[in-house]
């Protein structure tokens, strides 16, 4: 499977589509929509050319996929008119400014690739449910509630329902990546976009989950320093 997407709606001889191995090539938005949601890509690089409002759509359109939340991503420019954009509102990885040779660009796409693939392992987390395990990364899982008298894994591709679950046992093994905001609420720190505590709610991608009264210290402390 590809690790990298390359959005280049006019490949040239020698630029980065030239590369061989672990990479998909997309042309536009429909294309581009399309492999994102078939694969689960490692880092998406994008060529923003003068005026390029497709380019822009797509660096729009991968940010609101839940599992592209995190993806490293990269733009090749020609100038720097979209750079504020691309740091402020894309929150990119890097803003380049063309040309740039092939050679830096490995330097900068293959490291990265190979350090998220060692942490994969260690950044996994299993789910015994009627006699078969189920693993995910630690990414992949959006947030944790308790519907019904059992714990509902929400990831980034679909819910899970896991029997015999306990969201506090959950919320301290993995304390350093998950966070309890409610009694039958646990999130993942690095999907929390937004915490309103006058209304007691926790923003996260595409959905906003219940924080109780009781946790607002515990909150306050980890995303306010206070």
């Amino acid at each position: 499977m590809d690790q990298v997407l390359i959005f280049e709606r006019h490949p040239r001889k020698g630029g980065a589509s030239d590369y061989t191995g672990g990479l998909s090539i997309a042309q536009d938005c429909q294309s581009g929509r399309k492999l994102l949601l078939d694969n689960n890509f490692q880092m998406i690089l994008i060529h923003l050319e003068e005026r390029d409002d497709e380019a822009v759509r797509f660096a729009s359109f991968v940010r609101e996929i839940p599992r592209y939340y995190l993806t490293p991503l990269l733009f090749l420019a020609r100038n720097k008119n979209y750079e504020k954009w691309a740091f402020h509102d894309i929150h990119c990885y890097d803003y380049l400014i063309e040309p740039v040779r092939n050679r830096d660009l490995i330097k900068i796409i293959y490291p990265i690739y190979a350090k998220m693939a060692q942490m994969d392992h260690q950044r996994q987390i299993s789910f015994y449910i009627n006699g078969s395990t189920h693993v995910f990364n630690i990414d992949d899982v959006m947030y944790l509630s308790t519907q019904n008298r059992q714990v509902v894994v929400h990831t980034t591709r679909g819910n899970l329902d896991v029997p015999y679950l306990r969201l506090n046992h959950f919320s301290l093994r993995y304390r350093d990546n998950f966070i309890r905001c409610h009694r039958s609420v646990v999130v993942n720190r690095a999907y929390v976009k937004c915490v309103d505590y006058t209304r007691g709610k926790v923003e996260l991608p595409g959905v906003t989950v219940e924080m109780g009264r009781y946790y607002h210290e515990t909150m306050h402390r980890v995303f306010d320093g206070t």
